[in-house]
């Protein structure tokens, strides 16, 4: 992996939290920033929860989608997700797309945006399906 940028963020962070509106339905979880800036989403910096976080998002009362990348990080988050009920996200991208970033640069932020949408899933039966050819 290669670092992508420096940040010495506090340990309960949720980078982009205050950009979210109070009438949206739904939050986006990404890992990383600027895959959370892309789609105006909330960043955890890694692909664990912390309580902090944990309470941090529970705030914003509505539906946690997560957006895992493509990796075993990503996999990490789907079991977090799983855990907290959560929904995740698994778009239908080429397999050289690793994240949302790749997303963005290979089909542009609109049709990226669209996909995760159309991708959410709810059922943790259905996750755990989905979740073994998204990684593969």
């Amino acid at each position: 992996n290669q670092t992508r940028y420096i940040s010495d963020q506090p340990a309960g962070c949720v980078f982009g939290f205050d950009n979210q509106r109070s009438n949206d339905q739904l939050v986006f979880i990404t890992e990383g920033i600027i895959d959370a800036i892309h789609i105006r989403g909330v960043a955890l910096l890694g692909s664990s929860v912390n309580k902090q976080q944990l309470n941090i998002l529970n705030e914003l009362k509505r539906k946690i989608v997560i957006v895992p990348d493509r990796d075993k990080n990503g996999d990490h988050l789907v079991d977090v997700a799983i855990d907290n009920g959560w929904s995740v996200s698994f778009p239908e991208w080429k397999p050289h797309i690793n994240d949302i970033s790749d997303a963005v640069k290979h089909y542009g932020r609109l049709a990226t945006f669209g996909s995760i949408i159309n991708a959410i899933n709810e059922s943790p039966l259905k996750i755990k399906l989905i979740r073994k050819k998204w990684f593969n």
